[in-house]
């Protein structure tokens, strides 16, 4: 359960790059006698050697403290450098000048799978001789549950510190804990309580309760996880912990894996530029229109609160009378009197939308996500609902496609969370297919 501190990190990430080199510069030296010189081909493929194992490896997870035996590290060391092996292979297989040595390929996949497996059972052998100290907290019948468990369990092999709940009996006789407070003393000061992690199990707490203990684990950096309830167990994808034994559920800084991040942006820059070059006829007769009908300017610009809560600046075709924020609300509400004859066409078909595609080619948003909402909304959210600023905002999005306007704010940022915690590559897919359809569609549209 222990993560891998940041100065750990860069130490590990370090060593594997010089022992890369030091194994490529020794396949190359057995199968040529020599060290490679300047004109070699090994200096031209060795950066993408570096690149693709260290890529991979963090992508498979071996930057993370997340191996729960010795098999499961030899394992997955083994299908790991094989895979890296086979996509470099396919490299020098289509560029024919980086092509060598057959021999030097396979010593490579040696002595690599070699040192992974030896680096990583040896960090996993001293994280595993360390117990962690936790603190349970949470309601006195969900506490004892999880004590009794633990006790039943000889797989825990952590060390409770303390219990932080509101039991009316002062002993506990279930464990030997050293001490015991209640809810109400750790909400005045929660960063007093010395333990590497603490072990929330809360079945029986209010939402709000539980939404306060979190939030402020959350805004102070404390650790925690997260005990499931036996439906979680069997409904969700929870796994025990390596360490400890015991069945987690861990919370994440970032909702969406890398290698999903990483696809997610190539196919944004790939479908916005498609859609950008197919669509410039039409949005130079949008612009030629607006500009007859109303004047300049032709694109509307906003402040928008985008991932982790960065303001930015979204474009659309302009769809109301010039100075609109100035003689109105922010929102447009039903049948708003500032939108023109022609806005109300581009709205209705969503293609005042289309210049957002240039802020998803800048970053700024995504082809799917959560809605980006103005400054005022956004203050409004819950810590909660904040989770949705984790992630960059989207053209289109589970509330676009099942109501647009006519879904309540909150309703939507539940789905948007729901989106954001089921996220897949299919889901986005099926999103934007849907949105092809809806957005033809007047429901929700003003």
């Amino acid at each position: 359960m222990k993560k891998y501190s940041t100065r750990s990190l860069f130490i590990l990430l370090f060593l594997d790059i010089i022992f890369i080199f030091f194994i490529e510069s020794l396949s190359w030296i057995i199968r040529f006698r020599i060290f490679p010189k300047r004109e070699d081909i090994f200096w031209a493929i060795l950066p993408f050697i570096i690149i693709i194992r260290i890529s991979y490896l963090y992508i498979k997870g071996f930057y993370k403290n997340s191996f729960s035996s010795i098999l499961e590290i030899l394992f997955r060391s083994i299908s790991n450098i094989t895979t890296t092996s086979v996509i470099i292979i396919a490299v020098t297989f289509i560029n024919r000048q980086l092509s060598f040595s057959r021999l030097v390929f396979l010593l490579s996949w040696f002595f690599t799978f070699f040192y992974i497996f030896i680096s990583r059972l040896f960090v996993f052998l001293i994280y595993k001789s360390k117990k962690e100290n936790f603190i349970i907290l949470g309601d006195e019948k969900s506490v004892n549950r999880v004590l009794k468990e633990i006790v039943n369990s000889n797989k825990f092999s952590g060390i409770i510190k303390g219990i932080i709940s509101d039991h009316k009996r002062r002993k506990t006789k279930i464990l030997k804990i050293l001490w015991k407070t209640s809810l109400k003393n750790f909400l005045k000061k929660p960063d007093r309580f010395g333990a590497d992690a603490f072990l929330l199990v809360m079945d029986n707490l209010s939402e709000k309760e539980k939404t306060d203990i979190v939030s402020l684990l959350d805004r102070l950096n404390i650790p925690y996880y997260i005990v499931p309830t036996f439906y979680e167990i069997i409904t969700g994808k929870v796994e025990p912990d390596p360490i400890t034994g015991y069945i987690f559920m861990e919370p994440v800084s970032h909702p969406i894996r890398i290698e999903e991040r990483f696809l997610k942006r190539l196919f944004d820059i790939c479908f916005s530029l498609t859609v950008l070059i197919l669509f410039l006829p039409v949005g130079i007769i949008i612009s030629i229109l607006i500009l007859i009908t109303s004047g300049p300017p032709v694109i509307y610009k906003q402040i928008r609160v985008g991932r982790y809560g960065k303001p930015f600046i979204i474009y659309k075709f302009r769809t109301m009378v010039k100075n609109a924020d100035k003689i109105g609300p922010v929102l447009t509400q039903k049948n708003d009197n500032r939108i023109t004859t022609l806005g109300k066409f581009l709205r209705r078909t969503s293609l005042d939308e289309f210049p957002q595609f240039l802020n998803v080619l800048k970053g700024d948003m995504s082809v799917v996500g959560p809605r980006p909402e103005v400054p005022e909304i956004v203050k409004t959210y819950t810590d909660i609902q904040k989770e949705v600023l984790k992630v960059r905002p989207g053209i289109t999005g589970l509330p676009q496609i099942s109501g647009r306007q006519d879904l309540p704010l909150d309703v939507k940022l539940k789905m948007d969370l729901n989106y954001i915690k089921n996220y897949s590559f299919l889901t986005d897919l099926r999103i934007i297919l849907r949105t092809a359809f809806s957005f033809w569609k007047t429901r929700g549209a003003f």
